[in-house]
């Protein structure tokens, strides 16, 4: 935002308000999702370090360490996966698809987490845009 101020560019802010998405997420946090995350937590208290997560959070991972993680979510939570990963995804881009419409002639910088890039990509280019 700062740069975007200093490049006197238009900022438009794309992402799904949080209230919507823990608004989804609640309701559809499944108590077998539930039992998997106390699992989780014990395990990242007491067990053995995962590998996978030994990763420096001030920097972007990898994206094969994104992929894996990312499937791991969608294995382990499938719905908190859909409602933060795959419904915002949907959403970002119908953003992104809109702002492309209202403005033909102008280049957008579109800055989201490294999860969602590549999908977003997809979706845009695939024209696949769910309701």
């Amino acid at each position: 935002i700062v740069e975007g101020r200093k490049a006197q560019a238009r900022i438009a802010l794309i992402d799904q308000p949080i209230e919507i998405t823990l608004r989804k997420f609640s309701r559809s946090f499944s108590w077998r999702e539930k039992w998997c995350l106390l699992v989780d937590l014990f395990k990242g208290f007491f067990g053995k370090k995962d590998p996978l997560m030994q990763f420096d959070i001030s920097k972007v991972p990898e994206k094969k360490v994104i992929r894996l993680l990312l499937q791991r979510l969608k294995q382990r939570y499938p719905s908190l996966h859909r409602v933060i990963i795959d419904e915002r995804n949907y959403y970002m881009a119908r953003k992104i698809k809109a702002l492309l419409s209202e403005n033909p002639a102008v280049h957008i910088l579109a800055v989201v987490g490294a999860g969602h890039e590549d999908e977003i990509i997809r979706i845009l280019k695939d024209n696949e845009f769910r309701a």
